[in-house]
């Protein structure tokens, strides 16, 4: 028997365990536009929970499509993300915490991963969000701030 790899599978599943309940550890700033919703800035914590968004060293960016089920009960505001079932959050901050541990380094304190995505507009389906953001994108020009959302529409 493997004392090291019983070890690494206990350690890993304490580490899902504690992201599913340690979900404030993502954040992002949600929007909406008409009925649609968009989530920014999404920012997943590998040590510890901010209060701002000015902490932090980004360690790492990854990219995904688009926002999937993930909400917030507030908007235009920063702060904690409600996975609602999304599980690509969770497995990043699992994978990241876990390279941490498996190298025996301390993890930076704020240290976090960014998440871009190809376009924001939140929905599980990547082709319906796609959609919706079309069908959006002429409104978003009173918004300059928003610019880059009709952009990711035209992909």
């Amino acid at each position: 028997m493997d004392l090291n790899a019983t070890s690494r599978s206990a350690a890993a599943m304490d580490l899902r365990r504690k992201s599913e309940t340690e979900s404030c550890r993502i954040f992002a700033k949600f929007i909406r536009v008409h009925t649609a919703t968009f989530r920014l800035d999404t920012r997943i914590y590998l040590h510890d929970n901010p209060t701002t968004t000015g902490r932090g060293n980004c360690i790492a960016a990854i990219i995904g499509k688009n926002p999937g089920s993930a909400t917030s009960p507030v908007f235009d505001k920063w702060g904690c993300l409600s996975l609602s079932g999304d599980k690509m959050l969770p497995s990043v901050w699992n994978r990241f915490v876990a390279a941490f541990h498996r190298a025996d380094i301390e993890i930076p304190k704020n240290a976090y991963v960014r998440v871009w995505n190809l376009f924001y507009l939140c929905d599980k389906d990547p082709t319906a969000a796609l959609r919706v953001s079309r069908l959006i994108s002429p409104s978003l020009a009173s918004r300059p701030s928003m610019n880059f959302l009709r952009l990711s529409a035209s992909v």
